[in-house]
């Protein structure tokens, strides 16, 4: 009767609980080490030294439960076979401490079996990359030029890259434009022979070097000139044309203050008109001189070889004056009554009508002479 009693009650505290719904302790809530994490958060329920809240040590366990082993607390080591400090790149070995020889925290060793060879080595002229920066003998191997000629500058096709002058007949500086004159080379004097005596490239035979900084190449404008179609040339800032030897079939105009020389003097070099117009005229109250050239060919109604006009002044020296045709008047020369001309060691040949006209048309003073002067107080060249 009483054991029958008990069992009911005890039935009867069962219903109760289920009732309340108090589920009781579960495995996920136990704290079996006791560190204030239960299994669920702890990763390792059964150590009080491991918990999220504990320190990560390097001990090869996750101590504070964060999913990663030692973080932070390890340094990668590269197999250093050489010994010389620095590892190769491949196998790390992740390590607290340095584990000591054979191994280098510093890698890029491009060659772990030569302990001459590491990244900051001093670089030697040998054919090997000594500190290991990618590039061999880098700035120690020179590019050395054949110099046949032995004029110090030699030829750019045949060159040799090496650390030291291969022989005697080779030089650093690879810029002759022919290896076989010694005449030829980058510090030769341009002369006026039709080559490229400085290796310039863009050599002039004819240049114009302007007071005011400005350069030109002129050579290619007086070659292309033929006797039927004269190059008509503008000078109208102040400078210097010089000319080579040669014949250029020109027309030119000055409104400046200008030298035309002649390089190699008036037998040498020739300025012609193609008997298409003036050969050179000077305007606008410029001065013109000429030096060392040949006027001929020239063909106009007065000045056919040089026309000075009105407030121009000409002066010439060394000058050959021939074969100029004019209309009226001023075969070689027409001074414009308010204009001044003068010359020294002039010659005149075959120019017509006359050589020499000052003043108005059909009023003028002819003469063949080597000196001249027309003043412009003066009615007649002198």
């Amino acid at each position: 009767m009483n054991s029958l009693l008990l069992l009911i009650l005890g039935c009867g505290d069962k219903d109760e609980a289920a009732e309340t719904g108090d589920p009781g302790d579960t495995a996920a809530d136990v704290d079996a080490d006791g560190d204030g994490y239960g299994a669920a958060e702890d990763c390792d329920d059964t150590n009080d030294a491991i918990s999220p809240d504990a320190d990560e040590l390097c001990d090869g366990v996750d101590n504070d439960c964060d999913g990663r082993v030692d973080d932070g607390l390890t340094d990668p080591y590269f197999t250093d076979s050489d010994g010389d400090g620095f590892g190769a790149y491949g196998e790390v070995l992740y390590a607290c401490e340095d584990p000591g020889s054979g191994y280098a925290l510093d890698s890029g060793d491009c060659d772990d079996s030569d302990a001459e060879v590491y990244p900051g080595a001093e670089e030697i002229c040998d054919d090997i990359d000594n500190d290991c920066g990618g590039v061999v003998d880098d700035d120690l191997r020179i590019l050395y030029y054949l110099d046949s000629d032995g004029d110090g500058f030699g030829d750019p096709s045949e060159v040799t890259d090496a650390c030291e002058p291969p022989d005697k007949d080779h030089v650093e500086d690879g810029t002759d434009c022919d290896d076989d004159n010694g005449e030829i080379h980058p510090d030769a004097e341009e002369i006026c022979d039709g080559v490229d005596n400085n290796c310039a490239e863009d050599f002039s035979e004819a240049s114009w070097a302007g007071l005011t900084g400005s350069t030109a190449d002129l050579t290619t404008d007086f070659s292309a000139g033929t006797a039927e179609a004269p190059v008509e040339l503008e000078l109208l800032e102040p400078g210097v044309l010089t000319l080579c030897d040669g014949t250029a079939h020109v027309l030119i105009s000055v409104g400046a203050d200008v030298q035309i020389i002649g390089s190699y003097g008036a037998e040498a070099t020739v300025l012609s008109g193609g008997g298409q117009g003036t050969v050179v005229s000077v305007f606008d109250s410029a001065n013109l001189t000429i030096e060392g050239v040949s006027v001929v060919g020239g063909a106009a109604d007065m000045g056919a070889g040089l026309y000075v006009d009105d407030g121009a002044a000409l002066t010439v020296s060394d000058v050959i004056l021939a074969e100029n045709i004019a209309t009226t008047a001023g075969g070689a020369l027409f001074v414009s009554t308010d204009a001044s001309a003068a010359g020294t060691a002039v010659s005149f040949e075959d120019n017509e009508p006359d050589d020499i006209s000052r003043g108005k048309k059909g009023s003028y003073t002819a003469d063949e002479k080597g000196g001249f002067s027309c003043a412009v107080d003066s009615e007649v060249c002198k």
